[in-house]
């Protein structure tokens, strides 16, 4: 220690100090090794608040006595208040803060200081994002039961307030399309498009979460085995939803190419492919009728006809079927309308489905083409449905001369009805033709009436043919009529 040190220290040690935090900030320096201060913390802050020409910093208070702010000086560095000199007997422990003001030369509050209001903020924010979390999983397995856009979207912006929030909500809303499959990849990016319309959930954020989850692909798999599948199709829907773009693609691609995993590179390749052609990209997600597979357009068709034996309502069967917007295809139409027609068995459900087929034609809905060509491919498939409805060709008859009477075919047409003159095949096991539920034709499958099905069952066609009767025709004509 110095000799100017050593004059200072005597100097004050021949006065009294009247202060217990001046005397304690002087005690510890000589026990530690430390010039002795010469100034209180307190001063010290004054004087620097002073020459910085900043009289807010440092107000002096005009209504504290000098004994009630040593006191809270003393309380203060206890990390108490209100604490009287007198009753502590002067005794207090040495505060960190008065530290740092007196040997430092700029002074700040110690940021790890359990006081502080930035660790009481830390602290909020934490419970927000665990409180949260399970609110926003909720509104979005809400969303993807029952379907309300709009309000999952205002729930997750309410409940997402920051970006970690937002990103595992986006995490969520993947692991659940990939739980449920393909088919729900269009609410996914529904759902996604409307977080990302709100600004809250940036192009940036949706490409990284995507990354990393690809990243994850194989332990994916084995809790989602359709993960590649739906991955594919999901990126394509987002650019088909403008949610992404295909640079946004090529960039990801770029991002994993490091990696060396080929199902992550064919992903993104051939989601790039779908979205590269327009044409493809509708077909998948948005396919008018005419883009439609045949058997997704044939089940259209049965149902219509479906609906059409119990309502009977003719005007909304030809609405549907204009819908459809398929006239190249309206020659099926009335293949399965003959078929369904069949099926039912009786001359009233058949004239029924005749009407209809009128109906169409008078209005200028089906050509004259479609009803013929839908006849020819009747009657070419007689011998194959005959294996599951035995009288087919006598209902096949019944139908011709219905038509005819009614002028839905002509006289030629009519006159293709072909004669059933081969001997009929008996086989132990024959693949059936798909039935109504698999989209083409319904054959046994819809019987109009218990006593409908017991014609079907013990029409004496079905006892001859075990015979080995030949004229199926003729012997039919009983059964049915």
């Amino acid at each position: 220690m110095s000799v100017y040190g050593k004059k200072i220290v005597k100097k004050i040690q021949n006065n009294k100090i009247d202060d217990p935090e001046f005397e304690a900030e002087i005690n510890f320096a000589k026990e530690n090794g430390l010039p002795a201060p010469t100034q209180l913390a307190s001063d010290v802050a004054r004087d620097k608040a002073l020459a910085a020409n900043d009289p807010i910093s440092y107000m002096p208070s005009v209504t504290k006595g000098g004994k009630t702010g040593k006191a809270e000086r003393k309380a203060r560095s206890r990390g108490v208040s209100g604490s009287s000199t007198r009753k502590d007997g002067n005794r207090f422990e040495y505060g960190l803060d008065c530290i740092d003001f007196a040997y430092e030369s700029n002074p700040e509050k110690d940021d790890a200081d359990d006081s502080s209001d930035g660790e009481d903020d830390y602290y909020m924010y934490d419970t927000i994002v665990t409180n949260n979390i399970p609110k926003v999983h909720g509104a979005i397995s809400d969303y993807f039961t029952n379907g309300s856009l709009e309000e999952a979207v205002t729930s997750i912006e309410g409940y997402a307030i920051t970006k970690d929030i937002m990103i595992k909500a986006l995490q969520f809303i993947i692991t659940t399309v990939l739980d449920q499959g393909p088919k729900k990849v269009k609410t996914a990016s529904l759902l996604i498009h409307g977080l990302a319309t709100t600004k809250r959930l940036s192009v940036n954020t949706i490409m990284d979460v995507l990354v990393e989850m690809l990243s994850d692909l194989e332990n994916l798999m084995l809790d989602y085995p359709d993960a590649v599948k739906t991955f594919e199709q999901l990126l394509a829907r987002l650019v088909f939803d403008v949610v992404l773009s295909i640079h946004d693609l090529e960039d990801m691609k770029k991002s994993i190419a490091a990696k060396n995993n080929n199902k992550m590179n064919q992903i993104l390749q051939l989601a790039i492919s779908f979205v590269s052609n327009p044409v493809v990209l509708r077909t998948i997600f948005e396919p008018t009728g005419a883009e439609e597979s045949l058997d997704v357009i044939d089940s259209h068709f049965v149902g219509i006809l479906r609906d059409y034996f119990i309502n009977h309502d003719q005007e909304d069967s030809m609405r549907r079927l204009k819908d459809l917007a398929v006239p190249h295809y309206h020659h099926s139409f009335v293949f399965q309308c003959l078929i369904y027609a069949a099926d039912k068995v009786t001359e009233q459900s058949m004239s029924l489905y005749i009407d209809l087929l009128k109906h169409m034609l008078d209005n200028g809905f089906l050509t004259i083409t479609s009803i013929e060509a839908g006849f020819h491919l009747f009657y070419d498939s007689l011998f194959d449905l005959k294996f599951d409805l035995p009288p087919v060709y006598s209902l096949a008859k019944y139908l011709t001369d219905t038509a005819l009477k009614v002028g839905l075919i002509s006289q030629e047409v009519a006159n293709r009805y072909p004669q059933d003159t081969l001997t009929p095949l008996l086989v132990e096991a024959r693949k059936r033709p798909r039935t109504e539920d698999e989209g083409i034709g319904s054959l046994s499958s819809n019987v109009s009436s218990d006593e409908d099905s017991g014609a079907k069952l013990n029409s004496p066609v079905l006892a001859k043919d075990l015979k080995g009767n030949v004229n199926m025709v003729n012997n039919t004509g009983s059964a049915v009529y």
